[in-house]
Parts: structure tokens; C-alpha cells; sequence
């Protein structure tokens, strides 16, 4: 294959767009924090056996938005705290309902949850190796 086999892109024969390259590597990026994303929300359903953990619930896994839908919650938000998006004692498990109540008021959330979470980000975020240290 020749130079003169290749498209003119970039209005040079054989030379890439490079705005094409960054493209296609932002999409390449997107599709694999959706699927670690996926894989997070499906670790954390199955550690939490498919059951609503403030209301007990058994939920399923749906794309309606039924009341007993599985909703994969971010304890620490995953915007402020990009580093424990993708680790699982940082979520829990939720119905449609409790989750779009624990979006409001935290304080729903049960606190040995609330304890898990914590000791993960001490471990990821402060970079504590003993964990069950108090903050002080």
C-alpha cells in the first residue's frame, strides 16, 4: 500500500485528523468507565443479595421506574470523591424510592454502612493503613 492508496484526510494524504484521534480515544475512555461503572453497580447488587438495604426490599434489575427497581448508590459522591467511584464498600444497594431519598438526606443510610464506606475512604483517600484509627 502506497501513500497514494490512503484517504486525504487533514488535507494531506495518509495523515490522521488529529481531532479524530481524540475522539475516538474520548469515546474509547467513556466506554470503559461505563463498563467498570457497570461492573461496580453489579458487585455491589450482588454483595447486597438484590435487597433494598434501608427498606428491605427485594429489588430487580429493570430499566422501568418501578418501586422495586435496583438502584447502585454512591455513598461518597463519586464527583467529589472520583478515586472511590469503582470501589464497592463505597456503595449500597437501594430501591428507586430509598434511593432518591438517600440523594437528599444521607442520614437514612444505615450506619454500619455508613461505617463501611468510611473505613474505605480512610484506606483510599487519607491513606490510612489502620483503618479503625479515629480521625483525630
Amino acid at each position: 500500500m502506497s501513500l497514494r492508496d490512503l484517504p486525504i484526510l487533514n488535507g494531506q494524504p495518509g495523515r490522521p485528523c488529529p481531532k479524530s484521534d481524540r475522539l475516538a480515544e474520548s469515546v474509547a475512555d467513556r466506554r470503559a468507565q461505563e463498563r467498570l461503572d457497570l461492573a461496580w453497580a453489579k458487585a455491589v447488587k450482588t454483595r447486597d443479595h438484590w435487597t433494598c438495604q434501608i427498606c428491605g426490599v427485594k429489588v430487580e434489575q429493570t430499566i422501568a421506574f418501578t418501586p422495586t427497581r435496583a438502584e447502585a448508590h454512591h455513598i461518597y459522591a463519586k464527583g467529589a470523591h472520583p478515586e472511590l467511584r469503582h470501589e464497592i464498600d463505597n456503595g449500597i444497594l437501594l430501591c428507586l424510592q430509598c434511593h432518591r431519598t438517600a440523594q437528599k438526606d444521607r442520614t437514612v443510610i444505615p450506619p454500619v454502612i455508613l461505617g463501611r464506606a468510611e473505613l474505605c475512604y480512610r484506606r483510599i483517600v487519607l491513606g490510612e493503613t489502620h483503618p479503625d484509627r479515629s480521625l483525630a
